[in-house]
């Protein structure tokens, strides 16, 4: 069997913009192969990491964002592959 070496993608539930309200995002980790292993985010712009460093949260849930944000995201699945 071949090593899996596709990274994951990650799909984000709104598109960049201005809004009025409070946004909730949600991500969502998608991998045909072997399956996601976790979502990393910033919210100040910055690149997001993993090993989790700085400002980098893992995903856990809806991020509610309620001032001006750049939001930053990249998955990984099981093997190791990263979406960057």
């Amino acid at each position: 069997m071949e090593p899996d070496l596709t990274p994951p993608t990650t799909s984000v539930n709104f598109s960049g913009g201005s809004y009025a309200n409070v946004l909730t995002v949600s991500l969502s980790c998608y991998d045909s192969v072997a399956g996601c292993a976790g979502t990393y985010y910033t919210t100040d712009g910055s690149t997001p990491t993993y090993p989790l460093s700085g400002t980098t949260h893992i995903y856990t849930g809806t991020i509610f964002i309620s001032s001006s944000t750049t939001l930053k995201f990249f998955s990984r699945d099981l093997p190791g592959n990263s979406e960057l």
